[in-house]
């Protein structure tokens, strides 16, 4: 095995160990609202993996994605356990909010949106 393969290998043995904890931790979390463990689980490991690799094969950068623990919370704790919400219709309301930036972002409007956000906001916002 060549060096450079022994490096990439152990560069993404690091990254994923670095992140792994979320694929028990993200799932744990939703499973609090009544998602099934194993649903949970299965969604989160799909959901970095495919980000994963379209970040490799898209945007060819070597980055490992997942789903945050910050909305993770904000939707466990303030909408669902906090506010009442059923976690389908939380959800589905993240589902279609989704579709409507996906749709902002084909027209063009999305990034003159984020344009007009004063800086220290954008900051604030991308701190948690």
């Amino acid at each position: 095995m060549s060096q450079k393969l022994k490096s990439e290998f152990l560069a993404a043995f690091t990254t994923f160990s670095s992140v792994a904890y979320v694929l028990i931790l993200i799932p744990e979390l939703l499973s609090l609202t009544g998602i099934p463990f194993a649903t949970a689980l299965t969604a989160s490991a799909l959901s970095a993996a495919i980000a994963t690799l379209l970040m490799g094969i898209i945007g060819r950068k070597p980055l490992a994605l997942g789903p945050g623990l910050g909305l993770n919370a904000a939707f466990v704790f303030g909408m669902v356990l906090g506010e009442g919400l059923s976690w389908q219709a939380t959800l589905g309301s993240a589902f279609i909010s989704g579709l409507i930036l996906l749709f902002l972002s084909i027209i063009g409007l999305r990034a003159k949106l984020i344009e007009a956000i004063p800086l220290p906001l954008k900051k604030g916002i991308a701190g948690g």
